[in-house]
């Protein structure tokens, strides 16, 4: 979950960059050394196909990584949610083969999870919740 985290952080970060050939000037700003960078579909198929393919059989994961792509769409301007979209409709593909039982298939396709509040322990034996965290 913790990868995921990190992958979320990532696409959200380049969601709105501009992604395309770079270059290398010199002092007079002249091109020097012309490189492409990876597309925007590359990045979310990098930082997301093989988590769905091997993750879909974990109700866990699937979870987290509808919660990462609703995240990531809500960050990301129209013409690059496309490649989201793919990932979301791969995941249901396989969420239906792969839980065969209703309840838990409805449970992976409509419910997106928030994450919990961190609860620590206050020593009195009270919980208390830690700040920041909703």
């Amino acid at each position: 979950m913790q990868a995921l985290d990190q992958i979320e952080d990532c696409l959200t970060r380049l969601a709105d960059r501009a992604l395309g050939t770079c270059a290398l000037l010199d002092r007079g700003g002249e091109a020097r050394v012309v490189y492409p960078v990876p597309r925007w579909p590359d990045l979310v198929s990098l930082g997301l196909d093989e988590t769905i393919q091997y993750g879909a059989a974990s109700l866990q994961v699937v979870r987290r990584v509808r919660l990462l792509l609703d995240r990531v769409e809500h960050a990301a301007p129209t013409d690059r949610q496309p490649p989201l979209a793919e990932r979301r409709a791969l995941l249901d593909r396989l969420i239906r083969s792969g839980f065969p039982d209703p309840v838990l298939a409805a449970t992976a396709v409509g419910a997106a999870i928030s994450p919990l509040p961190i609860v620590a322990s206050t020593g009195s034996g009270k919980p208390r919740q830690v700040a920041g965290r909703a």
